[in-house]
């Protein structure tokens, strides 16, 4: 699709206002501040001729920004045959996923509530929980599981990983856990659990 001047102006109303958001946080910056930053003329209404409030400039830096569940967890990626490999993947990619995000957590923290974002939010979390629902579904270990088990199994596999990601570097672990050898215990354990036929 060819780029044109309102495409190109919409870009530059989206960097000016990340960069802002980033900086000022959402609160803290003005519909004016964010065409300044564009180097458009404030208050001129050319912010309304793209976006019909801040919330949904927001909205649309936010499906840029996030990480779809899909681009990294999809059938091809998730059907290796190696349950043990599978998990290393999952843990790899909510591991990026999060670093990508690190620089947006406080602009995450102060914008969550509004409607917009917990619909984007939403949105990302239904189809991360509805693949790798049917990830686990095929392994032997969950086929005699109804769908609150399977779900149950997959917050404690997963909640293992995060929980680490979010307290590796502390001196409460010995320095001989670090986080390749943390990923190596877990998907091995799991993969063990996981391959298992009730």
């Amino acid at each position: 699709m060819p780029r044109t001047r309102r495409t190109d102006t919409a870009d530059r109303l989206k960097r000016a206002a990340k960069q802002l958001f980033l900086e000022r946080g959402y609160g803290g910056t003005t519909i004016a501040d964010i065409e300044t930053g564009a180097g458009l003329a404030p208050r001129s209404g050319t912010f309304y001729r793209h976006f019909e409030s801040k919330e949904a400039l927001l909205v649309s830096i936010g499906e840029e920004i996030i990480e779809r569940p899909g681009e990294v967890l999809n059938e091809t990626t998730l059907a290796l045959g190696d349950t043990r490999a599978e998990l290393v993947l999952i843990a790899r990619g909510y591991q990026l996923a999060a670093e990508r995000q690190a620089p947006l957590r406080a602009l995450i923290a102060e914008t969550v509530s509004l409607p917009g974002i917990q619909a984007l939010v939403a949105g990302v979390e239904t189809e991360l929980v509805e693949r790798l629902g049917r990830w686990l579904a095929l392994k032997p270990a969950t086929q005699n599981m109804d769908a609150a088990e399977q779900c149950a199994l997959f917050i404690q596999i997963l909640g293992g990983w995060v929980f680490w990601l979010s307290k590796q570097g502390t001196p409460a672990f010995p320095p001989e856990l670090d986080d390749q050898r943390m990923l190596e215990l877990w998907a091995d354990r799991w993969a063990a659990v996981l391959d298992k036929a009730p």
